[in-house]
């Protein structure tokens, strides 16, 4: 089985410039309605 066939949405990442700022972290999580991380 191939990590294709599991996934089911495209994946959401952080860009490094971006991680400094928590907010825009926390932004990204409410606009993908990410609830837990694993």
């Amino acid at each position: 089985m191939t990590i294709a066939q599991v996934m089911t949405q495209a994946v959401v990442t952080l860009r490094q410039s971006d991680s400094q700022d928590i907010f825009i972290a926390l932004s990204l999580l409410r606009q993908h309605q990410t609830h837990y991380l694993p």
